[in-house]
């Protein structure tokens, strides 16, 4: 079984909320579903699309390529 880590979540930088108030001020974050952290593959490198920001350039959409799911 591959070993997994705990980061912060990039899209929210940890707050849990969505980082755009698109919804609500109390909306959560769609990447983490309002955890404020995500569970990754050891080892990691930061999502060449995004430079580990999760959020697509020039837009505020989830980078998809940062997503990492279980």
């Amino acid at each position: 079984m591959a070993k997994r880590a705990i980061i912060k979540c990039a899209f929210c930088q940890g707050k849990g909320k969505d980082p755009f108030n698109l919804l609500s001020e109390l909306a959560t974050c769609q990447v983490c579903n309002g955890k404020g952290e995500i569970r990754v593959v050891i080892p990691y490198d930061r999502c060449l699309a995004c430079g580990g920001s999760g959020v697509k350039s020039h837009s505020r959409l989830v980078c998809r390529f940062a997503m990492v799911k279980e």
